[in-house]
């Protein structure tokens, strides 16, 4: 008989051990069926079913876990071993070996049993657990006794999931009717799926023969009846009410995500998990110290001992067990399993790793072997005290005194004020008066970084900060919590004037002194400050007052008590404006130094006067400071050009322009020829100022008095004034009328085409008014409309508007757009407009060569960029009314050839199509205006320096502010939720996935490998390796992805991919369509083997996808019944309407958000009938979560300068630490 090939050579290796130590227990034939029972680790047994036919194995089956997945097993080995042995035993049709004949007793009693009882499915087999003990036959029958006397009753019989969320543990209690033990727990037992795995019995009349613990070597022979009357109970409840599930933790969670709460709430007895578990916090004083603990758990509460295995059983979705013996309990430690409490784990997980690090500093520092993890406690101090308190929420915390043995009490979290005693006395040295002493005890009162805290029976009080303030240094100074000091008869006059009223306000002081320590203490000081100005300086003498007495303040006396504190604080006060002291005449200087100067004229005078009595000479009263500059402005419009004339009445035109210089470094004042200063901070002057550093306005310009400007400064120019209530202007009629086209654009005379009166919506015939009333005054515009709302249409209208005008006096318009796109605007013109001529200027070199030249036979020509630059020479004579350029964001590169090409276009008006003007620095901005209205924002390099690198480097608001009122007139953007209420909703959702197993290992063994490598680079090194650094982070998201983009062989686990197919199918049940987005076309090829294997249907488009196939494949999904459309990021990000689908899935984050929005809105348009759900899947605990974080970053700076509102981040300009940081 030929049977090893089904085995594994090493499975054979270990049933041969097995056949030749005997542990083939039982052998016999019925009907052609082999049964036998194999003993197996420690004693166990199993039982092993053969069927075997003309020498042939037929079927196998053994009740061993490793068999029930399908394996060829050892014990299946070992009886084949010794049916070869003996080959009689196939050939007998009755028992030909019998062992073990009480263990076949047994079998046939519970065997009996079972199949009378037909429990039907059951998680747990309990017929081979009860196999797996051995009960003696007349231990068996006892036990059915006992289960049908009713003297022993089921207590608790439940399903616990095991450590590793994998499977789950019975668990059966029962009690005996007269026990003397009430807790229901007189036996119990815990089993898995097929075999008994502990066993207790505390029974009274049967601890004579066996107590204690079964473990996983127990005899076959022991038990009691106790134990088998449990099983025989249990089998006849679970008969009614099945116990255990295979679905493990993940999957309960998973199903919770979905919004499925009844199951992932499943009763008590399938594994209590999703919201049932409590993280409960404790506080504990002592050795001087606050220690904070906690305790986990869901009907009865455990300590966690180890904090860091509570963090690492968190970031591993994991079981632990707390408890021992029959009490123990295994709870869950997903995040999704705890209550409201969950709020305290990202505390616990921040502060574990801090002093987890803290610890292995130590061990490097002093070389020793110091533990890293953190046991059940964490100090309580400084920040982590502050946070405490408010993850409390208000909600009571109990806290135990072990200083003084006090009982435990939940104290309530409030803002109040707890004021300690402060006992005063007096100190008498041989009946002499020595002065006082001073004492408090702290106890209870804490310190964070920004608040102190009472901890004690009054509450958890949340002092003031200025409580704060000043209990902060006695604390330092307690010994222990118990402050105490003395003060001299010489300190007497600062302790009692300046301290003694301090302490008032915070202890409750006891104690009178006032009329021992009268003696003691002069009047209370006063000062008096003389200030001169002679020869370019300021002087000033400071006298100290004692009732008739004077002295200078840094003059020694021989009295005993003066207020040496406050005088001290008032000689440091001085020397803010005085920079040097000259004994002989008692006099402070300021040295000549006109900063000093002008800081004691403009703050230092009212701050004396809060401290004292001031005295000028008339020589101090004539130097002055002028807050305030009239400035007179006109301005008119004449030829397209701006006059613009500036004059001020009190400053000298050369005067003025060093003033403003003065506005440009940032100078707090200017001083005049005539001494007097002014205030460059002057609202007036800061308009002024802007105005010529905006306009370039140059000191000749200024001397003269006017100058001309472009006219596209005037709206710049007129939001300037707007903000200066104190500026004289002047503007003549055609400024005005210009100014008020721009914001009444609604009121404007423009009329739409008449075809389009009833096609166009009311804020895109506002767009159509935008659109004619920038090319009336020759200025150029960006229609930044958000994705879908139609931009092309807008500018359909205007086009066909002016064909309709000028009729055969027309010229021909160019549109520059995006390959992909060519099609699509002619589908929208013969939509719209189908009485223009469209031109495609495509197809090979020659053709577009005679296509150009017949331009003037056409009223539109349609190009793309690549299309463009290399047929830039044919379009030198050429001249366009309109040029527009789609998806603008193309020529964000300046130095690139599409951007330079667009730029040497004939063209009398220039617009840009683009919902997103910025998408990753500002720089693009520029670009744009450079192909609209040339020199609008300077050259590049003095946009860097003016606008880019003051905005990127220091996130300088004024400049923000001046550069977006520069722009925004130019600049028109609607949002979809402000202009389309009818539009459904788009609901954003991110879907962590939790990467396991050997991907998470890969990841993290990258992430070391980039860290060695950016950690032993010096800042040239690693310029010089930017793009391998690049080119790492790629392979780091690639296995977030998945390991198989980067690593051939891999076929571990792959938490996005799977949990991409599930959120798949899931939608597919659901009947919605859906668009899903990578960046990685190989991820597409490996999402596309997993359809194929699911057997749903997809499109796919990519880069390689031709144009005209795209457009098939568009419409075609639009209404087919196809559920997936697979789209590379970058091929379909723009210019697609897919409004068939429903759900975006984002399966990797870009560095850019705008990237993804656009893709986002190819389903998120007009048009579009549904709610569209967007689904972003992140790796947790990964780079993706930080990509998440770069792409808000991005959204701000574009939202700042189109909106008001920014900054930015970009990833080539990122330094070394920069990189360290996303790593995490």
């Amino acid at each position: 008989m030929e049977w090893e090939y089904k085995f594994r050579n090493v499975i054979l290796d270990r049933g041969m051990d097995y056949y030749e130590n005997g542990a083939v227990h039982l052998i016999s034939n019925e009907g052609g069926i082999i049964y036998a029972t194999v003993a197996g680790s420690g004693t166990r047994l199993y039982s092993v079913t053969l069927e075997i036919q003309n020498d042939e194995l037929i079927s196998s089956s053994c009740t061993c876990p490793y068999a029930e997945d399908g394996h060829m097993c050892k014990h299946m080995a070992a009886v084949l071993f010794t049916v070869e042995d003996d080959l009689d035993i196939i050939d007998t049709g009755g028992a030909v070996e019998e062992v073990d004949r009480d263990a076949r007793k047994i079998q046939n009693g519970a065997e009996k049993f079972f199949r009378r009882l037909d429990m039907g499915y059951q998680y747990y087999d309990l017929q081979a657990i009860t196999e797996s003990c051995a009960f003696s036959p007349e231990l068996w029958d006892q036990g059915m006794a006992l289960a049908d006397s009713g003297k022993l009753r089921l207590s608790n019989i439940e399903s616990r999931f095991r450590q590793s969320g994998i499977g789950q543990n019975l668990i059966v209690n029962g009690a005996v009717d007269n026990s003397k033990y009430n807790d229901g727990n007189d036996v119990e037992l815990r089993a898995d799926r097929n075999d008994l795995l502990e066993a207790n019995c505390w029974c009274p009349d049967c601890s004579s023969r066996w107590s204690g613990h079964y473990g996983y070597g127990y005899s076959r022979i022991m038990g009691c009846e106790h134990l088998v009357a449990l099983i025989i109970l249990a089998a006849r409840y679970m008969k009614d009410n099945p116990i255990g599930d295979n679905t493990d933790v993940r999957g309960l969670m998973i199903m919770r995500s979905y919004g499925s709460a009844a199951v992932a709430r499943a009763e008590d007895r399938q594994g209590r998990l999703a919201g049932d578990v409590t993280l409960e916090p404790r506080i504990e004083y002592k050795k001087g110290n606050l220690e904070l603990t906690f305790r986990i758990g869901i009907d009865k509460m455990f300590v966690i001992k180890n904090l860091s295995e509570f963090v690492r059983l968190v970031k591993e979705s994991g079981i632990a067990e707390y408890g021992s013996g029959a009490s123990a309990v295994e709870i869950p430690h997903g995040r999704g399993c705890f209550d409201d409490s969950e709020r305290y784990i990202d505390y616990i997980e921040r502060y574990v790793a801090e002093e987890e690090m803290f610890r292995e500093k130590a061990g490097e520092k002093y070389r020793a072997n110091i533990k890293t993890d953190v046991g059940k406690s964490l100090d309580l101090f400084g920040s982590r005290l502050d946070e405490f308190y408010e993850l409390l929420e208000g909600n009571k915390v109990e806290f135990t005194d072990k200083e003084r043995y006090s009982k435990k009490q939940a104290i309530q979290p409030v803002d109040g004020r707890y004021e300690p005693v402060m006992e005063i006395r007096i100190d008498k040295g041989s009946d002499e008066f020595d002065g006082l002493t001073v004492e408090s005890d702290l106890s209870g009162i804490f310190t964070g970084t920004r608040h102190a805290y009472y901890i004690g029976s009054e509450g958890f009080l949340r002092e003031s900060e200025e409580f704060s303030r000043d209990i902060r240094p006695l604390l330092e100074n307690a010994r222990g919590k118990i402050l105490r000091f003395s003060i001299g008869r010489s300190k007497m006059s600062d302790f009692y004037y300046t301290m003694l009223p301090k302490l008032r306000d915070t202890f409750d002081v006891r104690g009178e002194i006032e009329d021992e320590i009268e003696a003691f203490i002069p009047p209370e000081a006063s000062f008096e400050f003389y200030l001169d100005a002679e020869n370019d300086d300021v002087t000033c003498k400071a006298l100290s007052i004692y009732g008739d007495k004077k002295y200078l303040i840094s003059e020694s006396t021989d009295m005993v008590s003066r207020e040496d504190v406050k005088e001290a604080l008032v000689l440091q006060t001085l020397m803010n404006w005085f920079t040097s002291y000259d004994e002989e005449t008692g006099l402070y200087y300021c040295d000549s130094d006109e900063g000093k100067i002008y800081d004691l004229l403009e703050n230092g005078l009212d701050r004396l006067l809060d401290i004292g009595e001031v005295n000028t000479t008339d020589r101090f009263k004539h130097l002055k400071v002028r807050s305030k500059t009239k400035v007179s402005i006109g301005v008119s419009l004449d030829n397209g050009l701006l006059d613009l004339s500036i004059a001020t009445t009190d400053v000298e035109p050369e005067e003025l322009m060093e003033i403003l210089s003065g506005y440009k470094t940032r100078r707090k004042y200017y001083r005049l020829k005539n001494g007097d200063f002014i205030n460059t901070e002057d609202p007036n002057l800061k308009t002024l100022g802007e105005m010529v550093s905006v306009l370039n306005i140059s000191a000749e310009d200024l001397k003269k008095g006017s100058l001309k400007i472009p006219a596209y400064r005037a709206l710049y120019l007129d939001s300037l004034l707007a903000e200066s209530d104190d500026i004289y202007a002047d503007r003549d009629r055609h400024y005005r009328e210009l100014v008020k086209s721009f914001k009444t654009v609604s009121e404007s005379d423009f009329e739409e085409p008449a075809s389009l009166k009833n096609v166009l919506r009311n804020y895109q015939k506002s767009g159509f008014r935008w659109l004619s009333t920038v090319e009336a005054y020759g200025l150029g515009g960006i229609l930044a409309d958000d994705m879908g709302l139609g931009k092309t249409v807008q500018m359909i209208s205007v086009i066909l508007s002016y064909k309709e005008k000028a009729g055969d006096e027309s010229q021909p318009s160019l549109i520059v757009t995006p390959a992909s796109l060519i099609y699509n605007w002619e589908e929208e013109f013969r939509r719209f407009a189908p009485n223009l001529k469209i031109l495609l200027v495509a197809g090979g070199q020659g053709e577009r060569r005679k296509l150009i030249d017949k331009y003037r036979d056409y009223d539109v020509l349609v190009t793309s960029y690549d299309l463009l630059k290399r047929d830039i020479a044919k379009y030198k004579d050429k001249t366009f009314h309109y040029q527009v350029i789609d998806e603008g964001q193309f020529i964000k590169n300046h130095s690139t050839a599409a951007a330079k090409s667009v730029k040497v276009i004939n063209s009398s008006v220039r617009f840009a199509l683009t919902g997103t003007p910025i998408e990753n620095r500002l720089s693009e901005l520029w670009s744009i205006f450079d192909y609209l209205m040339p020199g609008f924002l300077y050259t590049y390099e003095q946009f860097r320096k003016n606008f880019e690198t003051p905005i990127v480097k220091s996130r300088d608001e004024e400049t923000i502010a001046r550069l977006q009122k520069m722009v925004a007139p130019f600049i028109l953007r609607r949002l979809k939720k402000e202009v389309l209420r009818e539009l459904p909703d788009k609901i954003e959702k991110v879907r962590p996935e939790q990467m396991e197993g050997r991907q998470r290992e890969l990841y993290d063994a990258q992430v070391l490998h980039m860290k060695k490598t950016l950690q032993t680079q010096d800042e040239g090194d690693f310029n010089k390796s930017k793009i391998q650094i690049l080119s790492e982070l790629t392979r780091l998201r690639q296995i977030c992805c998945d390991p198989s983009l980067c690593f051939e062989d891999y076929d571990g686990p792959s938490a996005k991919r799977e949990g991409c197919m599930e959120l798949i199918e899931s939608a597919v049940e659901g009947e919605h369509k859906m668009l899903l987005f990578s960046q990685f076309t190989s991820m597409l090829d490996v999402l596309k083997k997993d359809l194929d294997k699911a057997g749903i249907r997809y499109h796919v488009i990519t880069g390689a996808t031709p144009k005209e196939q795209r457009l098939r494949l568009v419409n075609e999904f639009n209404h087919d019944d196809v559920p997936v459309f697979l789209i590379s990021l970058k091929a379909g990000g723009t210019g697609l309407n897919l409004i068939g689908a429903d759900i975006v899935i984002h399966y990797d984050p870009w560095w850019n958000l705008a990237v993804q929005n656009q893709a986002t809105d190819r389903a998120h348009r007009i048009g579009q009938t549904k709610v569209v759900t967007e689904y972003k899947l992140i790796a947790k605990n990964t780079i993706e979560e930080k990509i998440v974080e770069l792409q808000e970053k991005k959204r701000d700076l574009a939202d700042q300068i189109i909106s008001g509102e920014g900054s930015e981040a970009s990833l080539a300009s990122m330094s070394k630490d920069d990189l360290l940081e996303l790593l995490g």
